[in-house]
């Protein structure tokens, strides 16, 4: 599983496929306190950026998120309770502790 972050889009490309939205068609934002982006775009897709999940996603990535997404479409949420914050499960941390090249990363989207 990949997490890509680029100064165009992001996009999250598993097992099963890939999804991605572009900032300029971003229909919702979801800012959340705890450093979460939620994007939902206007076809609907929403890819969530967890920086819980993802070793690499630090504020900076998430500022480029921030950067590209049209002001209008922004919803700032309230912070979440620490339940609803989601965690890597015991399994994937027990394979993110093996060198494993398929790792979630967090890259540059590339033209």
């Amino acid at each position: 599983m990949a997490l890509v972050v680029g100064p165009r889009s992001v996009t999250l490309r598993t097992r099963g496929g890939e999804v991605t939205v572009r900032y300029e068609a971003c229909a919702a934002l979801q800012v959340f306190p705890d450093g979460a982006r939620h994007l939902t775009g206007l076809d609907g897709f929403i890819v969530a950026v967890e920086p819980t999940l993802y070793d690499r996603l630090g504020p900076d990535r998430v500022a480029v998120i921030d950067a590209g997404v049209p002001a209008a479409a922004v919803v700032r949420m309230p912070e979440r309770d620490a339940d609803s914050i989601t965690r890597p499960t015991p399994c994937a941390r027990r394979r993110s502790e093996e060198p494993d090249p398929v790792r979630a990363e967090v890259a540059a989207d590339r033209p």
